[in-house]
């Protein structure tokens, strides 16, 4: 019933009083198998009544793990209104866990590293007698500072739609396969965001962790074209961008727990910085880390563009 949408809504009376006897007709047709079989084997009961009892067993069976599902998340709810005084809805959140949870998108991370690598790089390639490209530009009166803001804008465009493109497809796959019900029920409801005592609903997140991608994805984008600039060949700034982006994963993988802190691929999935930041709570509010977080990168990135550009335009 809750996979079918019959029962989306906060947790009520009734429902917890439903979930109990669902339990105590499952357990009773359970604990009654041998008996049963017992009793139908001595003719004690007829064909039809040991078929009825079969058709509740098989209902029994069935009907149990998703039982204890429900049973589970209704304990959570209890739990939650009882610490934070949020009201969780009680409903089917498989769908909306597969699209919140899901890892960073590497697909999309090598995208970005290939496409981009060469943003600057290619023209300090020689080309001919005439020399690298960047030669020619710099005897231009604006080919230079006009050529470098052409090319960051061209790269943030292509990073959004690149991630704007791949996290659709996301959305679109898991829409299609789960049923997303309870869009206006608070987040907190699930419980991996149980540390998210905000105001944002299920539905609302979802703006939020989209636009987290994308502005991971573009900060991303301007890394690789400020380390373009700056170390001039392929090999270098492949290595360089992988180095700072991938090596704290790298670090987590083998167990050590501290680089989860400064884990980038974190970022490029979106939920994963948002449990740390509210995990940890900092000043009081689970989303200081996170702004502390962006904040840093951001200013390293832009500290690393401002050099690239003085470097190309001067």
């Amino acid at each position: 019933e809750l996979k079918e949408g019959k029962d989306v809504g906060e947790l009520t009376e009734e429902k917890l009083a439903y979930l109990q006897e669902e339990r105590a007709m499952i357990d009773r047709a359970i604990s009654l198998k041998d008996a049963m079989e017992n009793a139908y084997s001595a003719e004690e009961i007829t064909w039809e009544e040991y078929s009825a009892y079969l058709k509740t067993y098989t209902y029994a069976v069935s009907h149990d793990y998703p039982l204890v599902r429900a049973e589970t998340e209704a304990s959570y709810l209890l739990s939650l209104e009882e610490k934070t005084g949020i009201k969780g809805w009680f409903f089917y959140s498989d769908g909306w866990e597969r699209l919140y949870t899901g890892e960073a998108d590497l697909f999309l991370y090598m995208s970005l590293l290939i496409l981009l690598a060469g943003t600057f790089a290619a023209e300090h390639f020689s080309v001919g007698t005439d020399g690298a490209v960047i030669q020619i530009l710099r005897t231009m009166k604006k080919g230079r500072s006009h050529t470098f803001g052409a090319k960051i804008i061209s790269s943030l465009l292509i990073a959004f739609v690149l991630s704007l493109g791949f996290n659709l497809i996301d959305c679109v796959t898991v829409f299609h396969r789960f049923d997303m019900p309870a869009t206006s029920a608070p987040l907190a409801s699930m419980p991996i965001f149980e540390n998210v005592s905000s105001s944002l609903t299920v539905g609302g997140y979802l703006a939020v962790f989209l636009l987290l991608r994308i502005a991971a994805a573009l900060i991303m984008a301007m890394l690789v074209c400020a380390l373009s600039e700056l170390l001039c060949r392929y090999i270098p700034i492949l290595g360089t961008v992988v180095l700072l982006t991938l090596l704290p994963a790298v670090c987590v993988y083998f167990g050590i727990a501290a680089a989860q802190k400064i884990n980038f691929l974190n970022l490029f999935a979106g939920t994963p910085i948002i449990l740390h930041s509210a995990e940890y709570a900092w000043l009081g509010s689970e989303w200081t880390m996170l702004a502390i977080w962006i904040s840093l990168v951001g200013i390293t990135t832009t500290l690393l563009l401002s050099a690239a550009r003085r470097r190309f335009v001067k």
